[in-house]
């Protein structure tokens, strides 16, 4: 990524879902992200909730949300809350059609046996952000993504910015199932 697009995106309060998207974005992002709030553990609609409270209280900010499609699939319906409050957020949704961490999860430790944890089909987020009324850009169809995204980032008002990324991608560290804290691996 282009350091001014990650400094831009810096430049105002992140909130950052649930599972996979909470990690690896903490990870990559760290030293941009001026005030994060981060709990990947957390209920999928709290941050959801953070978000939009941010962007609420904090109206002069631009708010930018990095989410994954398994996160944002249980709580779409607040995208309209967005719309209807005009609140100047950035949704950033890594879609890897899968539930990240679970798919993970069952790749690394229970002999690839995956169940329930990959999308037979995916949505067109873009589509449904635009039925909601907020404005949406997919940075796979960008010609030059970094300036797409700092034209979504820019841009008043909430914006989906949609973005494919590998479901094979693993996002450590990460504790096994049943390990203790010391037992991280990938750290």
């Amino acid at each position: 990524m282009d350091p001014v697009a990650a400094k831009m995106i810096g430049a105002g309060i992140a909130c950052i879902g649930m599972g996979g998207a909470g990690i690896g974005v903490g990870h990559i992002f760290g030293n941009f992200l001026s005030g994060a709030l981060r709990n990947p553990s957390a209920a999928a609609a709290q941050f959801t909730n953070a978000l939009i409270g941010a962007a609420l209280a904090e109206r002069e900010r631009t708010v930018v949300c990095f989410t994954g499609d398994g996160s944002i699939m249980m709580n779409i319906q607040e995208l309209v809350t967005a719309a209807e409050e005009n609140v100047n957020i950035k949704i950033v949704l890594m879609d890897n059609a899968t539930l990240g961490l679970v798919h993970q999860q069952q790749t690394l430790f229970y002999g690839e046996r995956l169940f329930a944890s990959q999308f037979r089909s995916s949505p067109d987020f873009v589509k449904i952000a635009q039925g909601f009324g907020i404005a949406a850009v997919d940075l796979d169809a960008s010609a030059n993504p970094c300036a797409t995204l700092m034209e979504a980032i820019s841009r008043p008002g909430p914006c989906l910015i949609h973005a494919s990324i590998d479901a094979e991608q693993k996002v450590y560290p990460m504790v096994p199932p049943g390990a203790a804290n010391r037992d991280m691996i990938g750290a």
